[in-house]
């Protein structure tokens, strides 16, 4: 998949594959395409790619999913041409289906919108969505308007503007979230607008709670724009574009134990579920360049892998940033290597709880 899937040139996509285990068994050292294929659909775009990350997927249980992303640049000159990625992803002699995957269709745009975070848990309660908006056409932008696509999105608050703050109303069911400012602005004086020629604004929108899934689910919001001094009857907008989010059913919380250590020494790092799976299920921990990985299984929800500092001591990996996935959640933590002589003191990760 391409996100955001309406770009203006110059702007960075995110793109996904998603690698689904089927099977009955479980499956390792899951590989990406490489090269990832790029092919333009209509008109002429460039691209340039970086990644993926994960470099490889350790294992992938029954049932579970696990991505690769890439961070690819868009540019062109011809609003409206179309592009796409596809390939498939392979773990020895074993190819996925379909071979190969295509994402959806990316398009050059006069307006990119973009959400983040992209991907939340369902528990994670009030949370905030940033909508960002970047105007690559040649009116400046006065009016935005947000689509919550499900009652189980509870709107709270919505706050946003460029240098002066855009003043935002609701309505309806689910909710409508509406910005705007003065409407006489111009692109050569845009104090309050989102200013042509790839101008960026920022809204939030706050809600105190989310659909509660029984399934890791994608939501579309949709975005209105209206530019000026453009006109169209019945106050129609001048594009609509869609933003995907979605919500899981699980959460992972890394942590780091110690979080610096000196050459040769070692620090644990912990994956915490929620809510809590049954034993023996199989997470990944995949470190940064690829050169360590361990896969282990939960007990009590969580599952924990030992990370060791380059000996000897090595200017060039100043750190590490350690990946933990789980079925489609995942989190990050990053371990620092200072060049120390003597390991940190013993720590140990303590939990406790109060009696009555």
């Amino acid at each position: 998949s391409i996100t955001p899937s309406q770009v203006v040139t110059g702007q960075s996509v995110a793109v996904t594959m998603t690698v689904t285990n089927s099977g009955s068994s479980t499956i390792n050292n899951i590989n990406p395409p490489s090269p990832l294929n790029f092919q333009v659909l209509s008109g002429t775009v460039n691209n340039s790619c970086t990644g993926p990350n994960p470099s490889t997927i350790g294992a992938l249980a029954p049932g579970a999913s696990s991505t690769f992303e890439w961070d690819c640049t868009i540019t062109s000159t011809q609003i409206g041409s179309t592009f796409g990625y596809y390939g498939n992803a392979t773990s020895g002699a074993l190819n996925s289906q379909p071979t190969p995957a295509y994402s959806n269709t990316g398009t050059i745009s006069a307006y990119s919108v973009t959400i983040s975070p992209t991907t939340v848990y369902k528990g994670n309660t009030p949370v905030t969505f940033t909508f960002k908006v970047t105007n690559g056409g040649g009116y400046p932008i006065y009016k935005v308007k947000i689509f919550t696509p499900d009652t189980g999105f509870v709107y709270s608050t919505a706050s946003g503007g460029c240098t002066t703050l855009w003043a935002p109303s609701y309505a309806g069911t689910p909710t409508q979230i509406t910005f705007i400012t003065g409407s006489g602005c111009t692109c050569g004086s845009a104090a309050s607008c989102i200013p042509c020629s790839n101008g960026v604004c920022d809204f939030t929108v706050t809600y105190s709670a989310l659909p509660n899934v029984s399934v890791n689910t994608d939501y579309n919001f949709r975005v209105d724009i209206w530019d000026t001094p453009l006109w169209k009857p019945g106050d129609s907008p001048r594009a609509s574009i869609g933003v995907i989010l979605k919500v899981t059913v699980n959460s992972i919380v890394a942590e780091a134990i110690p979080s610096d250590i000196s050459p040769n020494c070692t620090s644990e790092v912990f994956a915490t579920i929620t809510p809590t799976p049954v034993d023996g299920q199989t997470v990944n921990f995949l470190s940064t360049g690829g050169t360590w990985q361990e896969i282990t299984t939960t007990t009590s929800g969580e599952a924990r892998a030992t990370l060791r500092a380059p000996l000897p001591y090595n200017a060039a990996i100043p750190n590490a940033t350690i990946t933990v996935t789980y079925q489609d959640a995942s989190a990050s933590t990053t371990v620092i290597f200072p060049n120390a002589t003597s390991c940190t003191g013993s720590r140990k990760k303590v939990r406790w709880r109060e009696v009555q």
